[in-house]
């Protein structure tokens, strides 16, 4: 019996590729090593992120996206996040309090479960492998929202680093921890 197999590689943004190898050598790979601990990994804890933030400048926005941090957070997640834990994107890692990396910790975890149950979020043309688009994209509060109003408040579209960040100024509030 002969059986045929079809791969088909969609990837419109243009950014992905396809490796062969074997699953023991998988971590050899430069680009796999260099990847921080998978967002839904029981290890990312307040300690983990607490030493990867506790000297940056860097908005806490900009580490989520970080994969050399925390991998597999894109930016749609990160925005959601953020507005789930009532952290402003533009609070650098070196002003968050324990309690507010925890907040964070609790909403990567919460916020990707729903969206992995959810079948991802389909804006354009993304899919699942059966076809269907994924649904998390009903979910959103901030993301793609700008101008609308969320709990009465506006919610903000701005450019940071590149990327769109949506986000509520009145709910997100930056962190008044001194540096």
């Amino acid at each position: 019996m002969t059986r045929k197999y079809i791969l088909i590689f969609n990837d419109a943004r243009k950014f992905g590729f396809i490796d062969l190898l074997k699953t023991k050598e998988i971590f050899k790979i430069n680009y796999i090593s260099r990847l921080g601990l998978d967002a839904l990994d029981r290890k990312l804890n307040e300690r983990y992120l607490r030493k990867k933030t506790y000297k940056s400048i860097v908005p806490i926005k900009q580490i989520l996206l970080n994969q050399g941090i925390i991998a597999g957070i894109g930016n749609i997640y990160a925005n959601e996040i953020l507005y789930d834990a009532k952290i402003s994107p533009f609070t650098k890692g070196c002003s968050l309090t324990i309690l507010e990396i925890k907040k964070i910790i609790k909403s990567i975890k919460k916020i990707l479960r729903i969206a992995i149950n959810s079948g991802g979020s389909t804006l354009k043309d993304y899919i699942l492998v059966d076809g269907t688009a994924g649904n998390f994209q009903n979910n959103f509060k901030v993301y793609n929202r700008g101008g609308q109003k969320i709990l009465g408040y506006e919610i903000k579209r701005i450019m940071q680093y590149g990327r769109p960040t949506f986000y509520c100024p009145d709910i997100q509030l930056i962190s008044k921890k001194k540096t």
